[in-house]
Parts: structure tokens; C-alpha cells; sequence
């Protein structure tokens, strides 16, 4: 509860905080790299759930009804939950549906290869690019 004497000290404070202070504005790509940076999922993968940040993910990988999921630190998690399932879960201003069978965070692309078909991570797995996603993936970068 508020007295009186410090409710006016309050105010007093909100008011020289308004005064003071400069409105700061923040795009919305910038807002959506502040959640990209803190972002987790939860994995079920092999009678476990493991949490993982949504950046550390480099790329997903269909398998019949499972998925794998590719992370930095060279970890392969294997689910029992399907690619439509992550694309659906996962924010798609990171991931690109890149082929039928992959998945990949756009974050972690290094290179796309128009004559091969291909796009590199940054964990130098070759990934195919199917045809009819090129445009659309090229425009991304």
C-alpha cells in the first residue's frame, strides 16, 4: 500500500521520467531479432524433452513421419513430430522451407549454389534447394 507522501514522490519521479527520457522506437525486425535471441522449443527426442534456443537450430530434416533437428554445437535430435509440425512451431521470419524433406535457419545460411541446387550452413552441411523455393529463397537475402 501507497501513503499519501509517497505516492506524490512517485508521481513527482514519473513526471521528470517523462520529461527526461526520449521515446525510442523499435522496428519490427529488430523486435523480431530480440525474440529470435531468446526464443526456446521444447524437443521430445529419445524419451526426453530437451529445450533448445531457437538459434542454435541450423537446419531441420524430414524422415518419414520424424524429423531431425540440426544444432551449432554438431547434435543431431531425432523426434517423432513432423517437418509441418516445426514449420507451424517456429516462427518462419527465421526458418525457410528450402526443399519437401528441409528446413533451414535463414540466420544460419552461408551460401546459395543456383547451379547445384544447394544452400551451405554455417555448420558446412549442403542442404538441397528445390526449384520451385529458389526465387522465394533468394529474395530473402
Amino acid at each position: 500500500m501507497i501513503n499519501p507522501i509517497q505516492f506524490v514522490a512517485t508521481t513527482n519521479s514519473l513526471r521528470s521520467l517523462k520529461n527526461e527520457s526520449k521515446v525510442i522506437s523499435i522496428s519490427d525486425s529488430a523486435l523480431d531479432l530480440i525474440v529470435y535471441d531468446h526464443a526456446q522449443i521444447k524437443v521430445p527426442s529419445q524419451g526426453l524433452v530437451r529445450i533448445l534456443n531457437v538459434k542454435d537450430i541450423v537446419y531441420v530434416k524430414a524422415e518419414s513421419n520424424y524429423s531431425t533437428l540440426y544444432t551449432t554445437d554438431g547434435r543431431s535430435h531425432l523426434t517423432s513430430r513432423t517437418l509441418k509440425h516445426w514449420e507451424s512451431l517456429i516462427n518462419s521470419s527465421y526458418f525457410i522451407r528450402i526443399h519437401k524433406s528441409f528446413m533451414a535457419n535463414k540466420f544460419h545460411v552461408t551460401s546459395i549454389s543456383i547451379e547445384n541446387s544447394t544452400l551451405t550452413t554455417t555448420t558446412d552441411a549442403e542442404l538441397p534447394l528445390a526449384r520451385s523455393k529458389k526465387i522465394k529463397v533468394l529474395s530473402l537475402f
